[in-house]
């Protein structure tokens, strides 16, 4: 997802499909009241409304978890504090200082845009098909006829392609970690 698709996101844009996918529903679409915020949803093209299915991982550290204890509403509320247009504006700087204090920032180069590159990558290296990546990463297909008929693909074809994706070598067990060790926040496990 773009960082302003994330940063936007709220607790209903979480879906399940009735197969049981896990998955996002990003949108120009409020679903709450938010007057007084600095930014009103939007996405960048119309192709960028799309569902994206969540990979496993996410219900396996516990974000799934986060999500539901999370009050209706953004799931992040700071994002709409400050005087910029956008939230990215803030936060793409806020994420390059990050990046410059553990000594890996690389100017254009490596910048958050860099993990829907690295994604696409590993999508490819899934094996998944031009056409899968671009519905995943809401990408705009110029005079496309194909994209102008039907309604695209389904949350579930997406998903057994997303779940193909691996990193080998990653390991996010600190985030579930992390998770359950946050102040105030009630564990199940």
């Amino acid at each position: 997802m773009r960082m302003n698709e994330i940063l936007q996101l709220e607790k209903a844009d979480f879906r399940k499909t009735d197969g049981g996918v896990n998955f996002v529903r990003v949108t120009d679409e409020e679903h709450g009241n938010y007057t007084g915020t600095n930014f009103a949803k939007r996405v960048k093209t119309e192709n960028a409304i799309r569902d994206i299915p969540l990979h496993p991982i996410f219900g396996k550290i516990g974000f799934l978890e986060w999500v539901q204890e999370r009050p209706d509403g953004r799931l992040f509320p700071e994002a709409a504090i400050g005087a910029a247009e956008k939230p990215s504006d803030l936060y793409s700087k806020r994420f390059r200082s990050n990046l410059k204090f553990a000594n890996v920032w690389k100017p254009r180069r490596l910048v958050f845009h860099s993990f829907r590159n690295n994604f696409n990558d590993a999508l490819r290296h899934a094996g998944v098909p031009e056409e899968l990546r671009k519905a995943i990463n809401g990408w705009q297909e110029q005079r496309s006829m194909d994209q102008r008929y039907g309604r695209g693909q389904t949350v579930e074809t997406l998903f057994e392609h997303v779940k193909k994706v691996e990193y080998p070598g990653l390991s996010l067990e600190f985030l579930k970690i992390a998770a359950e060790v946050v102040p105030g926040r009630a564990s199940s496990r």
